[in-house]
């Protein structure tokens, strides 16, 4: 185990030093992506060619007058000028299924909280009737999986191999929206934590 613990940390470290070593590559291209970004949404003829020909030329002489990323800081920002208010990508919409798990997320939620007049109680009493209703499920699913003596195994047969194929190509199209809804609750979570009331029960909303 000592010694999985220094390869890991050596692994670790080493990162951190490319990372390190490559921050001033890192930091001209992300402003390089950025200004083609805002220069290609505000442009006019939407010439891509030449926008990309125009940076690539101011960063070829940022690189040949050996300007420093972190002490020339502001000569590059003036070089390579960008509008840091819309460095934020657009906002996406994300659709997630109507489960009683979404609806405990979104009460969760201090805008919804506010436009609804919910209580901490009502909270409380919603995330109460998920965690009842997840607790269902998996008592079927060990009913399902015990008392029905599911047994695993190859069956050499090419008709049932096909509607095996079938059913599971079924289930997966129907769990995918669920699953796709569960990551997108967490992600969000994890990335607005100031949104919620309780952003620890609406990440686990997303998990279950």
């Amino acid at each position: 185990m000592v010694l999985l613990d220094i390869v890991i940390y050596s692994i670790v470290f080493i990162q951190m030093f490319i990372e390190w070593m490559s921050w001033g590559q890192k930091m001209i291209k992300w402003r390089q992506d950025l200004m083609f970004d805002q220069q290609f949404r505000s442009s006019q003829d939407f010439s891509e060619n030449k926008i990309r020909t125009n940076i690539e030329s101011i960063v070829e002489t940022i690189m040949e007058e050996g300007y420093d990323v972190l002490e020339d800081e502001q000569i590059i920002a003036e070089k390579m000028p960008i509008d840091i208010d819309e460095s934020v990508k657009n906002k996406k919409d994300f659709k997630i299924n109507n489960t009683i798990y979404a609806c405990v997320f979104f009460a969760m939620m201090k805008k919804n909280k506010k436009a609804f007049k919910l209580t901490t109680n009502d909270q409380f009493e919603l995330f109460f009737k998920a965690i009842l209703i997840c607790f269902v499920q998996l008592f079927f699913s060990f009913c399902i999986f015990f008392y029905g003596k599911l047994r695993f195994g190859l069956n050499n047969n090419t008709y049932l191999q096909l509607v095996l194929i079938f059913c599971i190509l079924m289930l997966h199209l129907g769990c995918l929206g669920m699953a796709r809804g569960g990551l997108y609750m967490m992600k969000f979570t994890l990335c607005h934590p100031e949104e919620f009331t309780h952003p620890h029960i609406a990440f686990f909303m997303g998990l279950v």
